[in-house]
């Protein structure tokens, strides 16, 4: 229940133009692996700890990051899919992941929450 509600709001905060406009400095990203049809992953220059998948030409990508937990656990790698009016939020994977199982997972297993791009909307989904 955490990483849903977590996830659906950090999907808002990255969305935000204020937030967006803020970021002066973008980091370079670079292609990790070959591109398959459809998709490739990126990850920014001098950081392993997740990556980007941009999946088409039509505004779709899969980000997998680190986890935000709110106890001592240990985080795992949060994926969050993001298309132009939504992101949703899915189960966490316990180590990073290769971006052919995310891109699987996505296929084959329902979002735990997601979240409007315009921030109006949340949805936390029960099990």
């Amino acid at each position: 229940m955490t990483a849903a509600l977590l996830g659906a709001a950090f999907a808002q905060v990255s969305s935000d133009p204020e937030t967006r406009a803020k970021v002066s400095d973008a980091l370079p990203f670079c292609r990790e692996g070959p591109p398959t049809p459809g998709l490739a992953a990126y990850r920014t220059a001098g950081d392993a700890s997740g990556y980007r998948i941009a999946v088409g030409d039509a505004g779709q990508s899969i980000d997998v990051q680190p986890e935000i937990l709110l106890d001592a656990g240990k985080p795992g790698y949060a994926v969050t899919f993001h298309d132009l009016a939504t992101s949703y939020v899915f189960p966490a994977f316990n180590k990073m992941p290769d971006p052919a199982r995310v891109l699987t997972m996505i296929q084959t297993t329902r979002p735990i929450s997601s979240s409007a791009r315009d921030g109006k909307n949340i949805t936390i989904g029960a099990d």
